[in-house]
Parts: C-alpha cells; structure tokens; sequence
C-alpha cells in the first residue's frame, strides 16, 4: 500500500522531528510526506531545508488561517505535486503524532477509507493512555460506534480516489475533521482495523477547555456535526451542554495539569463502559 503523509505545523520543532521520525518503518510505503508550515520561527524552516534533501518530503512554509486551512493546503499541494496513476492513501499526521507500525502491504486497498484504533496519550504521564476504539470486530459495529463516538483524523486514511472530496470546512474551527470523517462515511465504502495506527497527545485543538468562546464553539459544531448522523433529543442536547460546561469550570478549578489527569481518567472510564455494553450486545 502506497501512502502520501500530509503533516501540519507551526512553531512545533520538537514534535515535527518526532513526527517524521516515527514514519521511517514506512519509507517503502511513502510517495511523499507533504509538511505544511504555518510560517514557525522556531527553526522548522530551517530543519526542513535540510531534511528534505533527497528524500521523500515536500515543504512549503507560509502563514495560514490555522489548521484546517493548512490541512487543505496540503491537499492542493498533493494534487500539484504527486504525478502517480496508481492507487494510494492520504494520512494527515501532524506534528507531534507519532505513527505506529503496522503492515499495512497486508491490507487490501479497494476501501474508500481504512479506519484504525488511536491511542491518546496523556503530556504529563507515560502510563495514562487509552485505545480508542479497541473493541470493534467487524465493519458493522464499528459504523454503529461511529454514530456515537468521533475518530481522530490520525487514524484515518483516505483513498487517493477521493482527493478532489478531502476539503475541510473551516468554518468549522474546531471540528471540521470530525464533519468530513461523518460525511464520508456515510456515502463511502469503508473497513475498521482493530490496531493502533497513531500515537496523539490529548491536548489539541478540541481538547482544550481553558477559553469560554472556544468552549463554546466546540459545543455548537460538536451538537451540529453529531446531528448529521443520528437525530438526537433534547435530552441529548442538554446533556451536552451540562457536559461541555462542566468540562470548562472543572478546567478553572483544578489547573490544566490535574484537569488533563481528570479528563483522560473519566474517557478511559467510558471506553470501559462502552466496551461491556458491546460485549453484552454482541453475546444477546
């Protein structure tokens, strides 16, 4: 299986080096790993001058409108720059995700879009991480998963066949990724694979409840973006508001660092809940 890796940066050396190292097992599988830099002045121009000789990365380096605008860049940098008639996969890993082998010359490629399990992990302790998700067996129940739960673009690979359908909507600043792996899903062929594709910090852009307005924002695209699939209650819309709320205070009351420990330790608790309940379904 053939891959073309778009990778989004700004002001984040440390993490694109990480990044790039972490896709060496899959050099025999990389056409081109695209890095989109959001114009740093932390030296990742310069690292990438020197990287990118002779090897398979491409760079441009320019402001942006942020990261959705830059994962878009580096889509129409893809279609300017990959002159390959054969079929590959689009894998959008950004700087600080870390890639996680796997063979991938062992799976077919006639899917619209490979799904895989992420492990989140935790910036303050190596031993507070969780998979999400990790307790799919089959295509089915992973779309019935997909109604109630969102995947991380890092562990989702597109078709080349669907190139010119990878647009991000940057309206939505918070969640566009989210909104384009609902939309694709639900009118193209796809497959789940239960192993750990990527490695990501819980600490991105939807993760961060320290600003009321982002909080805010994330809350309506998230009620919006989750209607498209499934029409919810209004139940449901409450409960997102007591939770997106609450995620917030919690954040001003304990500090970022004890918050992050309360937030991964309840998702792993959910995880936990959801993985009995399927257990239970798929034994009734």
């Amino acid at each position: 299986m053939k891959l073309v890796v778009i990778t989004v940066c700004y002001n984040d050396l440390a993490g694109l080096k990480k990044t790039i190292e972490s896709l060496v097992p899959y050099q025999k599988n990389i056409i081109n790993q695209l890095v989109i830099d959001g114009n740093s002045k932390d030296g990742t121009k310069e690292y990438l001058a020197e990287v990118s000789k002779g090897s398979t990365i491409k760079y441009i380096s320019e402001p942006d409108a942020g990261i959705f605008d830059a994962m878009n860049k580096g889509m129409a940098l893809l279609k300017q720059t990959i002159q390959v008639h054969e079929d590959y996969y689009v894998w959008f890993l950004n700087s600080g995700d870390i890639a996680n082998y796997i063979d991938l010359d062992a799976i077919g490629n006639d899917m619209d879009i490979l799904f895989f399990c992420s492990r989140q992990t935790s910036l303050y302790s190596k031993h507070l991480n969780t998979i999400r998700p990790d307790f799919k067996n089959d295509d089915a129940d992973f779309g019935e998963w997909l109604k109630y739960n969102a995947p991380v673009h890092q562990a989702v690979l597109f078709s080349s066949r669907l190139n010119d359908q990878v647009i991000y909507n940057t309206a939505f600043r918070n969640q566009a990724d989210t909104k384009l792996i609902y939309e694709m899903a639900a009118t193209h062929s796809f497959s789940f694979y239960n192993q750990v594709l990527c490695y990501f910090e819980l600490a991105g852009n939807s993760g961060n409840y320290t600003n009321y307005n982002k909080v805010i924002t994330q809350l309506w695209e998230d009620l919006y973006i989750r209607n498209l699939l499934t029409k919810r209650s209004f139940g449901f819309f409450y409960l997102q508001v007591f939770i997106f709320h609450s995620k917030f205070i919690l954040n001003r009351l304990m500090g970022k660092k004890l918050f992050h420990y309360f937030h991964l330790i309840i998702l792993q608790a959910k995880y936990f809940v959801q993985r009995q309940l399927y257990s239970r379904s798929s034994k009734s």
